[in-house]
């Protein structure tokens, strides 16, 4: 598992780095996580990257116990839709972890005859790397 933590700033609308740094990294866990959460001033949201799901959490106004219990209501509830949403994709043969946007950009390259999104060699080592993790299921 790695860790990895990145600072991005809004200010004037354009988003800038503020820093970057790796915090931790290992490679002996049982299962495969690739989680990112963005901690911002209004909302936190989490995306699992695994899971093709994403979940956001608003501010607490108060911190009272009714809105504890909500906000968790909320969470819960986000989870299982996202993750039902996630299955259901899956079981249709029809999840492809954000590659179909990144297929599609690719069409529409040869179609336009442009410059693709990312390098051929690049996009093509990433397909291989995640065939390999399809095929390891």
């Amino acid at each position: 598992m790695r860790t990895w933590f990145l600072g991005l700033e809004l200010r004037d609308g354009i988003i800038t780095y503020s820093h970057f740094a790796r915090a931790h990294s290992a490679f002996n866990f049982p299962r495969d996580e690739w989680i990112m959460a963005i901690i911002g001033t209004k909302r936190v949201t989490v995306i699992d990257f695994f899971r093709d799901t994403l979940v956001e959490l608003d501010e607490e106004s108060r911190h009272t116990a009714t809105e504890v219990l909500m906000k968790s209501l909320d969470l819960i509830w986000q989870l299982k839709k996202e993750t039902a949403h996630s299955g259901l994709r899956f079981l249709s043969r029809n999840l492809y972890f954000g590659h179909d946007k990144l297929i599609r950009l690719f069409i529409d390259t040869i179609e336009n005859d442009s410059e693709p999104p990312v390098p051929d060699e690049k996009g093509k080592l990433v397909l291989e790397i995640t065939e390999q993790n399809i095929n390891k299921r």
